[in-house]
C-alpha cells in the first residue's frame, strides 16, 4: 500500500478508518486508567491491539514498528471511557477516513 501517512483525532467513544489501513502511531490523552481496543473493521471485528492507559494524568505516544499494524478491513477503535481518555489521535497509512462516534 502505497499512500501518505493521514491522521485522525477523535474525542467520541469511537472512530473508525475505512477501508484497509496500517496504523503507525497513537497519542492519547489521559486523566484515569481506561482501555483503548483496536479492531479490525467494526467493533465486531478481531481485535488486534489493546492498550490500558495509566492511572495518573498525562500523555503516551505509541508508536507500531515496521510498517504498521494492517487492518484489512480498516481500523475500529473503541475508549473505555471518554471520561479518563478525552483524545486520541491515529496515524496511519490509508487512502481515505470516515469518522464515527457516540
Amino acid at each position: 500500500m502505497e499512500s501518505d501517512v493521514r491522521s485522525l483525532s477523535f474525542t467520541s467513544s469511537s472512530a473508525t478508518v475505512t477501508p484497509r489501513s496500517r496504523l503507525q502511531a497513537i497519542y492519547y490523552v489521559h486523566a484515569a486508567s481506561a482501555d483503548l481496543t483496536f479492531s479490525n473493521g467494526s467493533g465486531g471485528g478481531t481485535t488486534l491491539l489493546e492498550l490500558t492507559a495509566p492511572s495518573a494524568i498525562g500523555t503516551e505516544t505509541v508508536y507500531v514498528p515496521g510498517r504498521g499494524l494492517l487492518f484489512g478491513g480498516g481500523i475500529h477503535v473503541t475508549s473505555s471511557s471518554t471520561t479518563n481518555i478525552p483524545s486520541v489521535t491515529l496515524f496511519y497509512e490509508g487512502e481515505k477516513k470516515k469518522r464515527n462516534g457516540n
